[in-house]
């Protein structure tokens, strides 16, 4: 189970519907990543107006260009930026017990710590500004 989040810019695009043929405009949404249960978050490596958008400073500073911006989750629930940020890198969260020694496994995150005592989740990269992954491409 997980959660996925949003940015809404409040810019619009120009659309049009596959099943009536007309145009309308609609909301410009950009995924920020999934939070799941018992893993770390997903934070989406995503280009958005020519931004590559590949860390969460990056993330940031991008959010920072647009002061009416609402980040969403896919419930319809509404968050401030730092919240979201929190969410992201795990503050919110309260750990119950020391993090595993390097290559053991840590059940309870669903993560695997190698070398460094970097952080891996299925061979993605580790955000270098908190407890996070990064993820190309589409998921849900």
């Amino acid at each position: 189970m997980g959660t996925n989040y949003y940015l809404l810019t409040g810019k619009t695009r120009k659309v049009t519907c596959e099943e009536c043929g007309r145009s309308h405009r609609c909301p410009v949404k950009i995924h920020i990543g999934k939070s799941s249960i018992g893993r770390y978050f997903t934070l989406h490596e995503a280009s958005a107006d020519g931004s590559i958008l590949d860390s969460l400073s990056k993330w940031s500073e991008y959010v920072s260009r647009f002061p009416k911006a609402k980040i969403v989750s896919e419930y319809g629930d509404e968050i401030s930026w730092d919240e979201m940020k929190d969410i992201i890198t795990r503050k919110n969260y309260a750990f119950t017990k020391d993090a595993p020694k390097k290559g053991e496994q840590a059940n309870q995150y669903g993560d695997v710590y190698g070398e460094r005592g970097l952080v891996y989740t299925e061979g993605r990269r580790v955000g270098t500004d908190g407890l996070y992954v990064l993820m190309e491409g589409d998921f849900s």
